[in-house]
Protein backbone atom coordinates (compact mmCIF):
# COMPACT_ATOMS: atom_id res chain seq x y z
CA UNK A 1 0.00 0.00 0.00
CA UNK A 2 0.82 3.75 -0.95
CA UNK A 3 0.27 6.45 1.55
CA UNK A 4 0.30 10.48 0.92
CA UNK A 5 0.42 12.35 3.78
CA UNK A 6 1.03 16.54 3.89
CA UNK A 7 1.06 17.73 7.55
CA UNK A 8 0.67 21.62 8.69
CA UNK A 9 1.54 21.80 11.90
CA UNK A 10 0.65 25.14 14.45
CA UNK A 11 1.64 25.73 17.65
CA UNK A 12 -1.10 27.64 19.99
CA UNK A 13 -0.49 30.98 22.20
CA UNK A 14 -2.42 33.34 24.33
CA UNK A 15 -3.02 36.69 24.41
CA UNK A 16 -3.85 36.48 27.86
CA UNK A 17 -0.71 35.77 30.84
CA UNK A 18 1.34 32.53 29.84
CA UNK A 19 3.97 30.60 32.18
CA UNK A 20 6.25 29.51 29.35
CA UNK A 21 7.59 31.33 26.07
CA UNK A 22 5.81 32.80 23.55
CA UNK A 23 6.10 34.33 20.02
CA UNK A 24 4.27 38.07 21.13
CA UNK A 25 4.66 38.76 17.55
CA UNK A 26 2.17 36.34 16.63
CA UNK A 27 -0.61 35.70 19.31
CA UNK A 28 -2.72 33.24 18.80
CA UNK A 29 -2.30 29.80 16.57
CA UNK A 30 1.07 30.50 14.31
CA UNK A 31 2.66 28.65 12.12
CA UNK A 32 5.71 26.64 13.35
CA UNK A 33 8.05 24.06 11.16
CA UNK A 34 8.60 22.11 14.63
CA UNK A 35 7.21 18.27 14.39
CA UNK A 36 5.79 17.26 17.88
CA UNK A 37 4.72 14.29 19.03
CA UNK A 38 2.25 12.97 21.23
CA UNK A 39 2.57 14.05 24.70
CA UNK A 40 4.12 17.29 23.96
CA UNK A 41 2.95 20.66 25.33
CA UNK A 42 1.60 23.15 22.20
CA UNK A 43 0.37 26.10 24.48
CA UNK A 44 -0.05 27.06 28.10
CA UNK A 45 0.24 26.95 30.80
CA UNK A 46 -2.40 30.04 30.97
CA UNK A 47 -3.22 31.46 33.95
CA UNK A 48 -7.22 31.93 33.21
CA UNK A 49 -8.39 32.22 37.27
CA UNK A 50 -6.06 35.84 37.30
CA UNK A 51 -8.61 36.90 33.97
CA UNK A 52 -12.08 35.36 35.68
CA UNK A 53 -11.15 35.79 39.16
CA UNK A 54 -12.15 32.56 40.13
CA UNK A 55 -9.99 30.28 42.33
CA UNK A 56 -12.49 27.23 41.46
CA UNK A 57 -12.51 26.81 37.67
CA UNK A 58 -13.05 23.09 37.11
CA UNK A 59 -14.64 21.85 33.75
CA UNK A 60 -13.35 22.79 30.31
CA UNK A 61 -14.78 22.44 26.60
CA UNK A 62 -13.81 24.04 22.83
CA UNK A 63 -16.80 24.24 20.61
CA UNK A 64 -14.99 24.78 17.20
CA UNK A 65 -14.92 28.85 17.96
CA UNK A 66 -15.00 29.46 21.28
CA UNK A 67 -13.82 28.23 24.77
CA UNK A 68 -16.09 27.09 27.74
CA UNK A 69 -15.03 26.74 31.53
CA UNK A 70 -17.08 26.14 34.38
CA UNK A 71 -16.57 27.91 37.75
CA UNK A 72 -17.30 27.85 41.20
CA UNK A 73 -17.06 31.44 41.52
CA UNK A 74 -14.54 30.82 44.43
CA UNK A 75 -17.01 29.18 46.22
CA UNK A 76 -19.92 31.75 46.15
CA UNK A 77 -23.45 31.21 44.37
CA UNK A 78 -24.15 32.22 41.87
CA UNK A 79 -21.69 29.91 40.41
CA UNK A 80 -20.08 30.73 36.65
CA UNK A 81 -19.77 29.97 32.84
CA UNK A 82 -17.00 31.39 31.48
CA UNK A 83 -16.87 32.40 27.64
CA UNK A 84 -13.50 32.78 26.20
CA UNK A 85 -12.52 33.58 21.96
CA UNK A 86 -10.18 31.38 20.49
CA UNK A 87 -7.19 33.25 21.65
CA UNK A 88 -8.21 33.17 25.42
CA UNK A 89 -9.66 36.60 25.44
CA UNK A 90 -12.86 36.44 28.24
CA UNK A 91 -15.63 37.34 26.25
CA UNK A 92 -18.81 36.41 28.36
CA UNK A 93 -19.85 35.59 32.16
CA UNK A 94 -23.00 33.61 32.42
CA UNK A 95 -24.63 32.53 36.27
CA UNK A 96 -25.28 29.09 36.55
CA UNK A 97 -28.91 27.93 37.35
CA UNK A 98 -30.63 28.07 40.43
CA UNK A 99 -30.32 24.38 41.15
CA UNK A 100 -26.32 24.41 40.36
CA UNK A 101 -25.37 25.03 44.01
CA UNK A 102 -21.93 24.16 45.60
CA UNK A 103 -19.16 23.45 43.29
CA UNK A 104 -21.78 23.62 40.23
CA UNK A 105 -20.88 22.27 36.71
CA UNK A 106 -18.36 20.25 36.89
CA UNK A 107 -16.55 18.66 33.50
CA UNK A 108 -18.19 20.10 30.04
CA UNK A 109 -18.68 18.16 26.58
CA UNK A 110 -19.84 19.57 22.90
CA UNK A 111 -21.32 17.21 20.82
CA UNK A 112 -21.49 20.08 17.81
CA UNK A 113 -25.12 21.79 18.81
CA UNK A 114 -25.33 21.81 22.87
CA UNK A 115 -22.93 21.99 25.53
CA UNK A 116 -23.24 19.74 28.04
CA UNK A 117 -22.02 20.06 31.96
CA UNK A 118 -22.10 17.05 34.59
CA UNK A 119 -23.91 18.41 37.72
CA UNK A 120 -25.25 15.96 40.68
CA UNK A 121 -26.60 13.24 38.62
CA UNK A 122 -27.76 14.66 35.89
CA UNK A 123 -26.26 16.50 32.62
CA UNK A 124 -27.38 20.15 32.27
CA UNK A 125 -27.57 20.59 28.48
CA UNK A 126 -26.44 24.08 27.36
CA UNK A 127 -27.37 26.64 24.65
CA UNK A 128 -24.02 28.12 23.19
CA UNK A 129 -25.58 31.11 21.97
CA UNK A 130 -26.96 32.04 25.81
CA UNK A 131 -24.88 29.92 27.97
CA UNK A 132 -28.26 28.98 29.20
CA UNK A 133 -29.48 25.94 30.80
CA UNK A 134 -32.29 24.99 28.35
CA UNK A 135 -34.14 23.05 30.61
CA UNK A 136 -32.80 19.41 29.64
CA UNK A 137 -31.01 16.88 31.62
CA UNK A 138 -29.02 13.75 30.65
CA UNK A 139 -29.31 11.21 33.78
CA UNK A 140 -25.90 9.95 34.21
CA UNK A 141 -24.51 6.89 36.19
CA UNK A 142 -22.69 8.90 38.77
CA UNK A 143 -23.57 11.27 41.87
CA UNK A 144 -21.51 13.89 40.52
CA UNK A 145 -20.34 12.45 36.83
CA UNK A 146 -17.43 14.61 37.77
CA UNK A 147 -15.57 13.62 34.50
CA UNK A 148 -17.63 14.11 30.97
CA UNK A 149 -16.42 12.86 27.56
CA UNK A 150 -18.91 12.39 24.31
CA UNK A 151 -18.50 10.05 21.31
CA UNK A 152 -20.26 11.39 18.13
CA UNK A 153 -20.20 8.07 16.30
CA UNK A 154 -22.36 6.07 19.02
CA UNK A 155 -24.06 9.35 20.51
CA UNK A 156 -23.03 8.49 23.74
CA UNK A 157 -21.56 9.81 26.65
CA UNK A 158 -18.43 9.01 29.43
CA UNK A 159 -17.95 9.34 32.94
CA UNK A 160 -16.73 8.71 36.18
CA UNK A 161 -16.37 10.36 39.09
CA UNK A 162 -12.78 9.82 41.03
CA UNK A 163 -12.01 6.61 41.43
CA UNK A 164 -15.64 5.07 40.45
CA UNK A 165 -15.91 2.83 37.31
CA UNK A 166 -15.63 4.11 34.18
CA UNK A 167 -18.89 4.24 32.86
CA UNK A 168 -20.61 4.78 29.05
CA UNK A 169 -23.95 5.37 28.83
CA UNK A 170 -26.60 6.87 26.55
CA UNK A 171 -29.00 9.99 26.47
CA UNK A 172 -31.51 8.01 27.93
CA UNK A 173 -29.23 6.93 30.73
CA UNK A 174 -28.86 3.49 30.23
CA UNK A 175 -25.51 1.99 30.91
CA UNK A 176 -23.91 0.13 27.63
CA UNK A 177 -20.17 -0.41 29.57
CA UNK A 178 -19.05 -0.21 32.58
CA UNK A 179 -15.12 -0.62 33.03
CA UNK A 180 -12.90 -1.26 36.33
CA UNK A 181 -11.00 2.45 37.14
CA UNK A 182 -7.93 2.64 40.03
CA UNK A 183 -7.26 6.47 39.05
CA UNK A 184 -8.85 9.60 40.66
CA UNK A 185 -10.97 11.08 37.30
CA UNK A 186 -11.09 14.40 37.48
CA UNK A 187 -12.00 15.33 33.53
CA UNK A 188 -12.43 13.06 30.28
CA UNK A 189 -11.47 13.73 26.72
CA UNK A 190 -12.57 11.83 23.57
CA UNK A 191 -9.77 11.29 20.80
CA UNK A 192 -11.62 9.42 17.76
CA UNK A 193 -9.20 10.51 15.03
CA UNK A 194 -5.70 9.83 16.26
CA UNK A 195 -4.23 6.58 15.18
CA UNK A 196 -5.35 3.02 16.32
CA UNK A 197 -8.43 5.08 18.24
CA UNK A 198 -10.69 5.75 19.58
CA UNK A 199 -9.01 6.71 22.89
CA UNK A 200 -10.19 8.67 25.94
CA UNK A 201 -8.31 10.49 27.40
CA UNK A 202 -8.31 11.03 31.71
CA UNK A 203 -6.89 13.62 33.45
CA UNK A 204 -6.66 12.72 37.26
CA UNK A 205 -4.81 13.27 40.35
CA UNK A 206 -1.30 11.36 41.40
CA UNK A 207 -0.20 13.47 44.96
CA UNK A 208 0.16 16.56 44.43
CA UNK A 209 0.33 16.14 40.77
CA UNK A 210 -1.85 15.66 37.25
CA UNK A 211 -1.29 12.77 35.10
CA UNK A 212 -3.01 12.41 31.42
CA UNK A 213 -3.74 8.76 31.02
CA UNK A 214 -4.60 7.33 27.60
CA UNK A 215 -7.67 4.45 28.39
CA UNK A 216 -8.79 1.93 25.45
CA UNK A 217 -13.12 2.61 25.51
CA UNK A 218 -12.69 -0.60 23.38
CA UNK A 219 -10.62 -3.10 25.33
CA UNK A 220 -11.54 -1.69 28.60
CA UNK A 221 -8.62 -0.84 30.08
CA UNK A 222 -5.66 1.74 30.12
CA UNK A 223 -3.17 1.43 27.75
CA UNK A 224 -0.44 1.79 29.35
CA UNK A 225 0.66 5.09 27.91
CA UNK A 226 0.66 8.46 30.43
CA UNK A 227 2.21 11.86 30.63
CA UNK A 228 2.86 13.81 34.37
CA UNK A 229 1.86 17.17 33.80
CA UNK A 230 5.08 18.53 35.39
CA UNK A 231 4.42 22.37 34.02
CA UNK A 232 2.26 23.02 37.21
CA UNK A 233 1.75 21.12 40.81
CA UNK A 234 -1.18 21.23 41.60
CA UNK A 235 -4.98 19.90 41.06
CA UNK A 236 -6.62 18.16 38.23
CA UNK A 237 -9.70 19.78 36.91
CA UNK A 238 -11.27 19.68 33.72
CA UNK A 239 -10.25 18.00 30.06
CA UNK A 240 -11.62 18.25 26.32
CA UNK A 241 -9.67 17.00 22.91
CA UNK A 242 -10.71 19.21 20.16
CA UNK A 243 -9.26 19.57 16.49
CA UNK A 244 -7.57 23.02 15.26
CA UNK A 245 -5.43 23.57 12.16
CA UNK A 246 -4.77 19.74 12.11
CA UNK A 247 -3.84 19.19 15.55
CA UNK A 248 -5.65 17.25 18.30
CA UNK A 249 -5.06 18.58 20.95
CA UNK A 250 -6.32 17.44 24.50
CA UNK A 251 -6.69 20.36 26.84
CA UNK A 252 -6.52 20.12 30.66
CA UNK A 253 -7.71 22.68 33.75
CA UNK A 254 -6.24 22.20 36.66
CA UNK A 255 -5.94 24.28 40.41
CA UNK A 256 -2.81 25.29 41.60
CA UNK A 257 -2.06 28.75 43.16
CA UNK A 258 -3.95 29.89 40.22
CA UNK A 259 -5.98 27.92 38.23
CA UNK A 260 -4.43 27.27 34.90
CA UNK A 261 -5.28 25.63 31.26
CA UNK A 262 -2.87 23.96 28.87
CA UNK A 263 -2.82 22.14 25.34
CA UNK A 264 -1.30 18.82 24.67
CA UNK A 265 -0.51 17.36 21.43
CA UNK A 266 -1.93 13.97 20.63
CA UNK A 267 -1.79 13.64 16.84
CA UNK A 268 -1.29 15.57 13.82
CA UNK A 269 -4.14 15.10 10.54
CA UNK A 270 -2.24 15.06 7.60
CA UNK A 271 -3.43 16.88 4.43
CA UNK A 272 -4.60 13.40 2.84
CA UNK A 273 -5.61 10.85 4.09
CA UNK A 274 -8.28 7.86 4.42
CA UNK A 275 -8.79 4.66 6.23
CA UNK A 276 -11.56 1.68 5.00
CA UNK A 277 -13.26 -0.86 7.01
CA UNK A 278 -15.08 -3.65 5.16
CA UNK A 279 -17.47 -6.65 6.46
CA UNK A 280 -18.55 -9.47 4.73
CA UNK A 281 -22.43 -10.03 4.75
CA UNK A 282 -22.76 -13.76 4.07
CA UNK A 283 -19.12 -15.11 4.60
CA UNK A 284 -20.32 -18.63 3.25
CA UNK A 285 -20.19 -18.73 -0.37
CA UNK A 286 -19.92 -21.66 -2.79
CA UNK A 287 -16.61 -21.90 -4.40
CA UNK A 288 -18.29 -21.95 -8.23
CA UNK A 289 -21.22 -19.70 -9.94
CA UNK A 290 -21.73 -17.64 -6.51
CA UNK A 291 -21.39 -13.92 -4.89
CA UNK A 292 -19.25 -12.75 -1.81
CA UNK A 293 -21.34 -9.42 -0.20
CA UNK A 294 -19.84 -6.75 1.47
CA UNK A 295 -20.15 -3.17 3.22
CA UNK A 296 -17.90 -1.00 2.62
CA UNK A 297 -17.31 2.43 4.36
CA UNK A 298 -14.46 4.67 3.40
CA UNK A 299 -13.74 7.48 5.82
CA UNK A 300 -12.15 11.23 4.92
CA UNK A 301 -9.88 11.40 8.37
CA UNK A 302 -7.14 14.28 6.62
CA UNK A 303 -7.87 17.74 5.96
CA UNK A 304 -8.86 18.02 2.14
CA UNK A 305 -11.68 16.78 0.42
CA UNK A 306 -11.29 14.00 -1.71
CA UNK A 307 -12.97 14.69 -5.10
CA UNK A 308 -12.57 10.76 -6.38
CA UNK A 309 -12.13 8.05 -4.52
CA UNK A 310 -11.47 4.58 -6.19
CA UNK A 311 -11.32 1.52 -5.33
CA UNK A 312 -9.02 -2.32 -6.07
CA UNK A 313 -10.06 -5.70 -5.24
CA UNK A 314 -7.87 -8.57 -4.83
CA UNK A 315 -8.64 -11.96 -3.79
CA UNK A 316 -7.06 -13.27 -1.27
CA UNK A 317 -6.31 -17.12 -0.13
CA UNK A 318 -5.89 -17.34 3.64
CA UNK A 319 -7.10 -15.30 6.19
CA UNK A 320 -6.61 -11.45 5.96
CA UNK A 321 -2.88 -11.54 8.46
CA UNK A 322 -1.53 -14.16 6.63
CA UNK A 323 -3.31 -14.59 3.05
CA UNK A 324 -1.97 -14.64 -0.31
CA UNK A 325 -2.81 -12.12 -2.62
CA UNK A 326 -3.85 -13.20 -6.04
CA UNK A 327 -1.49 -11.41 -8.99
CA UNK A 328 -5.40 -10.20 -10.20
CA UNK A 329 -7.44 -7.06 -9.19
CA UNK A 330 -10.43 -5.25 -10.32
CA UNK A 331 -10.76 -1.17 -9.71
CA UNK A 332 -13.53 1.20 -10.11
CA UNK A 333 -14.59 4.89 -8.89
CA UNK A 334 -16.11 4.37 -5.62
CA UNK A 335 -18.06 7.93 -4.94
CA UNK A 336 -16.69 11.21 -5.47
CA UNK A 337 -16.37 14.44 -3.20
CA UNK A 338 -16.07 12.83 -0.19
CA UNK A 339 -15.49 16.22 2.39
CA UNK A 340 -13.20 16.13 5.33
CA UNK A 341 -14.86 14.19 8.04
CA UNK A 342 -17.33 12.54 6.06
CA UNK A 343 -17.71 8.47 5.17
CA UNK A 344 -19.01 6.64 2.03
CA UNK A 345 -20.99 3.11 3.09
CA UNK A 346 -21.87 0.85 0.01
CA UNK A 347 -23.26 -2.37 -0.34
CA UNK A 348 -21.25 -4.57 -3.00
CA UNK A 349 -21.17 -7.64 -4.86
CA UNK A 350 -17.96 -9.82 -6.37
CA UNK A 351 -18.73 -12.53 -8.30
CA UNK A 352 -16.90 -15.64 -8.18
CA UNK A 353 -16.93 -17.38 -11.67
CA UNK A 354 -15.02 -20.97 -10.23
CA UNK A 355 -12.17 -21.48 -8.06
CA UNK A 356 -13.04 -24.97 -6.93
CA UNK A 357 -9.73 -26.12 -8.35
CA UNK A 358 -7.67 -24.55 -5.77
CA UNK A 359 -8.03 -26.55 -2.93
CA UNK A 360 -8.24 -24.12 -0.14
CA UNK A 361 -10.57 -23.78 2.65
CA UNK A 362 -10.79 -20.11 3.26
CA UNK A 363 -9.91 -16.75 1.47
CA UNK A 364 -10.40 -13.34 1.93
CA UNK A 365 -11.16 -10.23 -0.18
CA UNK A 366 -8.78 -7.39 0.46
CA UNK A 367 -9.58 -3.80 -0.69
CA UNK A 368 -7.11 -0.83 -1.37
CA UNK A 369 -8.61 2.89 -1.55
CA UNK A 370 -7.39 6.12 -2.80
CA UNK A 371 -8.20 8.95 -4.51
CA UNK A 372 -7.41 7.50 -7.76
CA UNK A 373 -6.67 4.78 -9.69
CA UNK A 374 -3.40 2.95 -8.68
CA UNK A 375 -2.48 5.57 -6.35
CA UNK A 376 -4.04 3.90 -2.86
CA UNK A 377 -3.54 5.30 0.91
CA UNK A 378 -5.37 2.38 2.83
CA UNK A 379 -6.32 -0.88 2.71
CA UNK A 380 -9.12 -3.55 4.14
CA UNK A 381 -10.40 -6.71 4.43
CA UNK A 382 -12.44 -9.73 5.84
CA UNK A 383 -13.15 -13.69 5.46
CA UNK A 384 -15.06 -16.14 3.82
CA UNK A 385 -15.63 -19.93 4.11
CA UNK A 386 -17.21 -22.11 0.97
CA UNK A 387 -20.24 -24.00 1.96
CA UNK A 388 -19.16 -27.35 -0.15
CA UNK A 389 -15.61 -29.20 -0.12
CA UNK A 390 -13.11 -27.76 -3.11
CA UNK A 391 -11.98 -30.08 -5.41
CA UNK A 392 -8.10 -31.05 -5.27
CA UNK A 393 -5.80 -28.49 -6.09
CA UNK A 394 -3.93 -28.01 -9.22
CA UNK A 395 -7.37 -27.26 -10.93
CA UNK A 396 -8.13 -24.66 -12.93
CA UNK A 397 -9.94 -21.67 -11.43
CA UNK A 398 -11.39 -18.39 -12.67
CA UNK A 399 -12.31 -15.19 -9.92
CA UNK A 400 -14.36 -13.68 -12.65
CA UNK A 401 -14.75 -10.02 -13.51
CA UNK A 402 -18.04 -8.31 -12.25
CA UNK A 403 -17.57 -6.35 -8.89
CA UNK A 404 -21.11 -4.18 -8.65
CA UNK A 405 -23.16 -2.05 -6.84
CA UNK A 406 -26.17 -3.86 -4.49
CA UNK A 407 -28.00 -1.70 -6.22
CA UNK A 408 -27.28 -3.30 -9.77
CA UNK A 409 -28.97 -6.04 -11.79
CA UNK A 410 -27.61 -8.84 -10.12
CA UNK A 411 -29.49 -12.22 -9.46
CA UNK A 412 -28.33 -14.96 -6.58
CA UNK A 413 -28.85 -18.24 -7.08
CA UNK A 414 -31.18 -20.03 -4.04
CA UNK A 415 -29.26 -22.92 -2.43
CA UNK A 416 -29.46 -25.14 0.14
CA UNK A 417 -26.16 -25.37 1.51
CA UNK A 418 -24.52 -26.36 5.20
CA UNK A 419 -21.31 -24.48 5.77
CA UNK A 420 -18.61 -24.91 7.25
CA UNK A 421 -18.51 -24.12 10.80
CA UNK A 422 -15.68 -21.24 11.91
CA UNK A 423 -13.71 -21.13 13.29
CA UNK A 424 -12.60 -24.81 13.55
CA UNK A 425 -11.17 -25.76 15.60
CA UNK A 426 -12.81 -23.97 18.08
CA UNK A 427 -12.73 -23.09 21.63
CA UNK A 428 -16.19 -22.46 23.95
CA UNK A 429 -18.17 -20.95 20.42
CA UNK A 430 -18.50 -21.81 16.76
CA UNK A 431 -20.84 -20.32 14.16
CA UNK A 432 -22.07 -23.11 11.67
CA UNK A 433 -23.45 -21.14 8.40
CA UNK A 434 -26.58 -22.17 5.89
CA UNK A 435 -28.61 -21.16 3.03
CA UNK A 436 -31.88 -22.26 2.11
CA UNK A 437 -33.44 -21.86 -1.32
CA UNK A 438 -36.79 -22.08 -0.23
CA UNK A 439 -38.48 -21.36 3.51
CA UNK A 440 -39.69 -24.47 5.61
CA UNK A 441 -39.08 -26.74 8.58
CA UNK A 442 -35.15 -26.43 9.56
CA UNK A 443 -33.21 -28.25 11.87
CA UNK A 444 -29.63 -28.00 12.57
CA UNK A 445 -28.69 -30.75 15.65
CA UNK A 446 -25.31 -31.40 17.27
CA UNK A 447 -23.93 -35.12 17.48
CA UNK A 448 -21.05 -36.96 19.58
CA UNK A 449 -19.01 -39.58 18.27
CA UNK A 450 -21.76 -42.05 19.95
CA UNK A 451 -24.83 -40.41 17.39
CA UNK A 452 -26.01 -39.07 20.91
CA UNK A 453 -27.81 -35.88 20.23
CA UNK A 454 -25.66 -33.08 22.52
CA UNK A 455 -27.83 -30.17 21.25
CA UNK A 456 -30.17 -28.80 18.81
CA UNK A 457 -29.95 -25.38 17.59
CA UNK A 458 -32.36 -24.78 15.34
CA UNK A 459 -35.86 -26.57 15.25
CA UNK A 460 -38.29 -24.28 13.57
CA UNK A 461 -39.85 -22.50 10.69
CA UNK A 462 -37.08 -20.58 8.72
CA UNK A 463 -37.32 -18.29 5.33
CA UNK A 464 -35.52 -18.88 1.94
CA UNK A 465 -31.72 -16.93 2.27
CA UNK A 466 -28.27 -17.17 4.18
CA UNK A 467 -28.12 -17.90 7.98
CA UNK A 468 -26.16 -19.19 10.75
CA UNK A 469 -26.09 -20.74 13.96
CA UNK A 470 -24.16 -20.34 16.80
CA UNK A 471 -23.20 -23.38 19.43
CA UNK A 472 -21.90 -22.33 22.84
CA UNK A 473 -19.81 -25.38 23.62
CA UNK A 474 -18.54 -24.18 27.15
CA UNK A 475 -20.50 -27.34 29.00
CA UNK A 476 -19.23 -29.81 26.41
CA UNK A 477 -15.90 -31.82 26.29
CA UNK A 478 -13.30 -31.69 23.79
CA UNK A 479 -13.22 -33.67 20.94
CA UNK A 480 -15.19 -34.34 17.26
CA UNK A 481 -18.19 -33.47 16.85
CA UNK A 482 -21.02 -33.99 13.81
CA UNK A 483 -23.74 -31.36 13.09
CA UNK A 484 -26.50 -31.91 10.68
CA UNK A 485 -28.93 -30.10 8.79
CA UNK A 486 -31.91 -31.25 7.70
CA UNK A 487 -35.03 -29.55 5.58
CA UNK A 488 -38.17 -31.36 4.12
CA UNK A 489 -36.47 -32.21 1.11
CA UNK A 490 -32.53 -31.95 1.83
CA UNK A 491 -30.16 -33.19 4.51
CA UNK A 492 -26.56 -32.96 5.04
CA UNK A 493 -24.03 -33.32 8.06
CA UNK A 494 -20.48 -31.85 8.60
CA UNK A 495 -17.66 -32.22 11.12
CA UNK A 496 -16.36 -30.19 13.41
CA UNK A 497 -13.73 -29.65 16.55
CA UNK A 498 -14.00 -28.85 19.53
CA UNK A 499 -10.76 -27.91 21.35
CA UNK A 500 -10.30 -26.46 24.90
Amino acid sequence: MRSIFFMAVFIAMSTISVYGALNEEAPGFVPSTEILDEGEILFGPIDVGSVTGDDKLLGCEFDGSYYWITGANSESDPNKLYKFDADWNLISVTDQPSHSTEWGWRDLVWDGVYLYASVDSSLDEIDPATGAWTGNTIPGPEFPNRALAYDPDTDHFWSANFTSNIYEFDRSGAIINSFNNDRNVYGMGWDNRCPDGPWLWVHNQEGNGMVAAKFDPIQGEYSGVAYDITEWNGIAGGAAVYERDGIIILLLLGQADTDLVMGMELCQIPDWAMTCDMEIIYPVVRCYNDFVTFRLTINNTGLNSWQDVWAEIYPTVGDCANGTQFDFNLDRRITTNLEPGQSYTNHFFYYINNVCGLGLSEAAVYIEAGGSSGHYVCGCCDEFWFASSWMSAGGEYDWGTEWKEYDDDITIPGVTLLGQNYPNPFNTSTTIPFELAEGGTVAIKVYNLTGRVVEVLVDRQMGAGQHAATWDASAAASGVYFYKLQTDDYSTVRKMNLVK
